[in-house]
């Protein structure tokens, strides 16, 4: 029975955290996806919607790291020891909103490289191709904010890669 809650607490983890940032952004007319990023929600001091951003980060970044430390490592070790580490960071992200300047862009640049690094890991120890595939979408995705092709915001490429990896999570939550 337990080895079914943990498994699920992924799935759990990724819908508190889709409903969270889903919810700020309905709650946040000012916000646009072809200006910001995602943590402009999260700033305390000109966030309408801040405290209910970070804590739904913190929230899920703790559920996350439980399932990865209970289920996920038992079945692909640097994989699960990995989404950990980065579900950690997803905490301090949360933690340390933008008005910590210089530290929020660090923990949330470690985050988004070891959310790559994890579903390259990921595709190596499960023997498929999710892993690379969220990798290479969630790089595209950045590619093209950095290209300036098109006129977006970090919030795009933020909300392709964890779509992308979300995708490998719940495949094995429900496999």
């Amino acid at each position: 029975m337990k080895v079914h809650v943990y498994r699920m607490s992924g799935v759990i983890g990724l819908s508190i955290g889709y409903c969270g940032i889903l919810l700020s952004i309905i709650l946040s007319p000012w916000f646009s996806l072809r200006e910001n990023a995602l943590s402009d929600l999260g700033h305390a001091t000109s966030s309408n919607v801040a405290a209910l951003f970070n804590i739904t980060l913190v929230l899920t970044g703790f559920i996350l790291y439980n399932y990865s430390v209970r289920y996920l490592v038992n079945r692909y070790r640097f994989s699960g020891y990995l989404l950990a580490i980065t579900s950690f960071f997803l905490i301090l992200v949360g933690v340390f909103d933008e008005v910590y300047g210089g530290i929020h862009w660090f923990v949330s640049l470690c985050f988004f490289m070891l959310l790559g690094a994890t579903s390259i890991v990921y595709s190596v120890e499960a023997h498929n191709f999710l892993g690379i595939t969220a990798f290479i979408i969630g790089l595209s995705s950045w590619a093209i904010l950095w290209s300036k092709v098109f006129k977006i915001g970090a919030a795009v490429p933020e909300l392709v890669s964890i779509i992308a990896v979300s995708i490998w999570i719940i495949y094995e939550c429900i496999k």
